[in-house]
Formats: C-alpha cells, sequence, structure tokens
C-alpha cells in the first residue's frame, strides 16, 4: 500500500497531502508497514513489519517496550538528537542484525537489547555515561563491543550474560566494578582486559566462562564474589595471597588447564581494611535459607 511518511515527526497516513498535517513539513511517499506511536519527544510504541527503520528525526527518547518482540527488525538507524533508549525498548528482536547510535546518545537503561540474538558488533558513543543491567543479555551472535572511556556505569547485573560469541573484553578505566553475573556463560570469551583501577570482581562475574584463561586480577581488588570463576574450566589456580588464603580455589569447578590468571602477591594487594573475607570465586554460591 503506498502512503505518505513525515522523516521529522513520523507521522504516516494515506492522505494524498503535499505537507504533514500533523507539522507542516514535506512528505515522502513510500509503502506503509507500520506506524509510530509518538507522545512529545518520545516514541512510545512502533507497530508494522518494517525491516529497516529509521527513527523520525524529532524523537529524542525510545520508550519502555517501544519494539518489544518485533520479529521483522532488522536494521534500526537513529538520528542524531536522540538521548535515551529506554527498558526493553528492543528486547527480543531476535532477527535485528545492524544498529546505528548517534554521537548525541547518553543512556541505555536495562535489558534495552536483552535477546537481540542476531547483533553481532556494536559500537557505543562516547558521550553514553550509563548502559543498564541486562541491556545486551542473550545477545548470542555478539562478537565485539566497543565502550567509552569514559562510560561511569556499567549495569548492576548480568550486562553481557548469555553473549556466547563475545570472544574478548576491555573494560573502561572508569568502571571500577564488574557486577554479578556480567559475564556468566559468555563460553567463548576467553581474553579480559581488565585495568588496575577495578576494585570488585562480584559474585558469579564470570561463571561458566568455559574458555577464559587469560585474566589479570589488578592489585587494588579487595573482593572476588561466590562464584566468581566457577566453571572457567581453563583457569587455572595461581599464588593465592596469605590473606586470602580461605578460598578454595579448585572446588567444585574443575579447573584442569594451562592458563593465566595472574594474582598480585600479598605484599602487593592493596587491601582495603575493612575486608575480612575473600568469597570462594570457583565454588557455585551457598543458596540462602528459604531458597
Amino acid at each position: 500500500m503506498k502512503g505518505t511518511f513525515c522523516q521529522k515527526c513520523g507521522y504516516k497516513g494515506k492522505e494524498p497531502f503535499a505537507f504533514c498535517p500533523n507539522c507542516g513539513e514535506p512528505y515522502t511517499e513510500m509503502e506503509i508497514k507500520g506506524t509510530f506511536d509518538i507522545t512529545g519527544f518520545e516514541l512510545r510504541r512502533y507497530e508494522g513489519s518494517d525491516s529497516v527503520i529509521k527513527i523520525p528525526d524529532n524523537v529524542i527518547s525510545v520508550g519502555d517496550y517501544a519494539f518489544k518482540g518485533n520479529k521483522k527488525l532488522e536494521e534500526v538507524i537513529f538520528p542524531e538528537g536522540i538521548k535515551e533508549i529506554k527498558y526493553g525498548a528492543f528486547a527480543g528482536c531476535d532477527h535485528l542484525k545492524t544498529v546505528s547510535f548517534p554521537n548525541t546518545l547518553e543512556k541505555i537503561e536495562a535489558s534495552a537489547f536483552e535477546g537481540c540474538s542476531s547483533l553481532m558488533d556494536l559500537k557505543i558513543p562516547e558521550n553514553v555515561s550509563s548502559i543498564g543491567k541486562k541491556a545486551f543479555k542473550d545477545c548470542e551472535s555478539l562478537k565485539s563491543i566497543s565502550l567509552p572511556p569514559n562510560l561511569k556505569s556499567l549495569g548492576e547485573e548480568a550486562t553481557f550474560e548469555g553473549c556466547v560469541s563475545l570472544m574478548e573484553f576491555r573494560l573502561p578505566e572508569s568502571i571500577k566494578v564488574i557486577g554479578p553475573k556480567m559475564f556468566k556463560g559468555c563460553r567463548g570469551l576467553d581474553r579480559v582486559a581488565l585495568h588496575d583501577k577495578v576494585e570488585i570482581i562480584d559474585d558469579e562475574a564470570f561463571i561458566d566462562c568455559e574458555a577464559l584463561k587469560d585474566i589479570y586480577i589488578p592489585r587494588r581488588v579487595v573482593r572476588i564474589g561466590n562464584g566468581a570463576f566457577q566453571g572457567c574450566l581453563k583457569l587455572p589456580h595461581k599464588a593465592i595471597p596469605r590473606s586470602l588464603d580461605n578460598v578454595n580455589m579448585y572446588g567444585s569447578s574443575g579447573v584442569n588447564s594451562i592458563g593465566k590468571m595472574n594474582i598480585p602477591s600479598a605484599d602487593s594487594l592493596n587491601l582495603n581494611k575493612k575486608v575480612t573475607t575473600f568469597d570462594n570465586p570457583l565454588n557455585k554460591p551457598k543458596k540462602e535459607e528459604g531458597e
């Protein structure tokens, strides 16, 4: 069906107008397959079957679940001016392969691209300061992701859980905490570059990263959480500082291969005096009572 489309406000209609009745801008003729629901400057919902979508120019934020579960979508083009992609905006768009982020983007909320199993490569713009939890969870085809150097927040948990094709990862120096389950089940991840400012590797951070064989534990680390390296079959036990010798590094993880897990000596490790325990990084976390 032929129709008219306004590139500025996203208005679609069958009317034979030369100019958009909504904002007065010239129309572009196109094949109509879907409609945008835009309130103010937020794209609230898209309904349609277009495989390639250009977000209208007047949109500042993509709302919660705006494209959730869209099985036809393969490419999204964001115009300059977009600042925020909200909760679950593209969750479950399992055919989405290509995303072109604008330089104006500042925030990617939780689960924004969760379950986008066809996404392969991503470059996050330098102005992005916050990425929410589970933002890229279960992006099974994701091979590489480039993060901005001044990123302030990288998800409370499970940011990249289930990204089974991710092979390498470099953490921005602005991030000091590896959150819970951040790389859980990233079976292809074999190398992680952590900088010297990292302080916490939280619970189950690298659980079931069975290919991981090369990771440097920085001097400033004050806590390695329960199960942080459980199931990392190629990661060996090496030089645990005396102050942290309550760790059963082998546990049930079956560490049995040669690789690199470089942990600073007790003398060089910069420990916070308030920290009195070093959780079991290779054993499965104990369940709380009642679970």
